[in-house]
């Protein structure tokens, strides 16, 4: 079977044309006229101040509630990193070594190796059998200086 779509002449059909309606556009002439600027007396009393703040706070991409209660990307304010101050020990530290890792309630934890502990808990560290009392020499040769 033979296709024949190929040599078919497709009819022409011939539409009305169409106008596009003319406009026409007058130019208007324009006069602006400029007023005086009104000369306003303020008096030191009658003015009112606003507060002096601080720089504004800094607006970082964050997740918000949108519409409907939708959470969606929205700002948020950055939060203010507070700078922590080193505690001042006024406790006298002492080098002891541990056997093991033990933890004790009330004491506290040691691991396995040397360990720095106040003078009140290597009195109680000191009362167990796998802990033992270490000189500045031996924790100076252990941490090699």
């Amino acid at each position: 079977m033979e296709n024949n779509f190929n040599n078919q002449e497709t009819p022409k059909v011939e539409e009305p044309a169409i106008k596009a309606p003319e406009v026409v556009v007058e130019a208007a002439a324009v006069v602006v006229e400029e007023a005086p600027a009104p000369v306003v007396e303020e008096k030191a009393e009658d003015v009112i101040k606003a507060p002096a703040y601080s720089a504004p706070v800094e607006q970082v991409p964050a997740l918000a509630p949108v519409a409907n209660g939708v959470i969606g990307t929205g700002t948020a304010d950055k939060p203010v990193k507070k700078v922590s101050t080193p505690k001042a020990s006024k406790e006298k530290t002492v080098a002891i070594k541990s056997s093991k890792n033990v933890t004790w309630i009330g004491v506290g934890k040691v691991s396995k190796g040397i360990n720095i502990v106040s003078e009140a808990e290597a009195a109680e560290w000191l009362t167990r059998d796998h802990v033992t009392s270490v000189e500045p020499e031996e924790v100076a040769k252990e941490f090699g200086k």
